[in-house]
């Protein structure tokens, strides 16, 4: 066989080894580190609030490439928020991040290390949004939406207090009148949904509302019922009681109860409303 040809097997077998090293090698081993001052393990978070992380990574082959740390909430797309370089064998960092997003969304932290042979390991952390635990802002009554053909008085923005007109911003509208019009005439069907789409509406009883003073009353109940909430409340009627979720950016606090306190119907005028007192915020 000539020289040549044997070189080639030689590398060939080499080559063909080395493939078959790193396919059997062993992924890093990742520990997120369970130590005062850091989040080791799923539990809620405070909006707002900073969290810090020490995760250490060890490379069972040769050096670590690197740790990524990926986030995503809701179960949505995971986008990354932190990474370090690494060119050693084993590796301790450490990370802070605030918290943010609405009350009862949940945050993974996705950490992931990277070897340099391409192995990789993943560990994760969910973490639950709260408010910080304080008494409740708002507490107001008398307020009023009228049937939105009246146009001065047919939605209303929670955070700010305020009644809105049908020129206003459809984003500011948290509560929104939703009659029809049917047959050339105005139907007040007594219901409501929002302007920006995102208020969600559940139902709840008289005991609640009236034993609801802390942001942290109005969580738990979002958290149980959930599940039940809708973008619009039909059938509207005095005496009912309402949980709301408007979802708004750029609010401290975007849970409110409603209690319905008068449902008036008119003819022919477009002065139909719906009154009714709130607190939250």
């Amino acid at each position: 066989m000539r020289l040549n040809q044997i070189l080639i097997l030689l590398l060939s077998s080499i080559a063909f080894l080395s493939c078959k090293t790193q396919e059997s090698a062993l992924a890093p081993t990742l520990l997120i580190q369970a130590e005062t001052g850091y989040i080791s393990r799923d539990t809620a978070g405070s909006i707002d609030s900073t969290i810090r992380f020490k995760v250490t990574a060890t490379s069972n082959h040769n050096i670590l490439k690197s740790i990524t740390l990926f986030l995503s909430a809701n179960r949505g797309t995971a986008v990354e928020v932190d990474k370090t370089i690494l060119n050693v064998n084993t590796a301790t960092w450490e990370t802070s991040q605030k918290l943010e997003g609405f009350v009862g969304d949940t945050l993974n932290f996705s950490f992931s290390a990277i070897d340099d042979n391409g192995k990789s390991t993943s560990m994760s952390i969910n973490i639950n949004l709260r408010s910080i635990l304080r008494d409740l802002k708002v507490d107001t009554s008398g307020q009023r939406i009228y049937n939105r053909y009246d146009t001065t008085r047919v939605a209303y923005n929670l955070n700010s207090r305020e009644t809105l007109s049908f020129t206003d911003l459809s984003s500011e509208k948290d509560i929104m009148d939703l009659s029809s019009y049917s047959d050339s005439q105005v139907v007040f069907n007594k219901t409501w949904g929002s302007g920006h789409g995102t208020s969600q509406f559940i139902q709840v009883d008289a005991a609640f509302f009236s034993g609801a003073s802390q942001t942290k009353y109005l969580e738990d109940e979002w958290l149980r019922l959930s599940s039940l909430a809708t973008p619009t409340i039909s059938n509207i009627a005095n005496g009912n009681y309402y949980l709301i979720k408007t979802r708004q950016k750029n609010v401290p606090f975007d849970l409110y109860l409603i209690h319905i306190t008068d449902v008036i119907e008119t003819t022919n005028d477009n002065a139909d409303y719906i009154e009714f007192s709130y607190k939250g915020g």
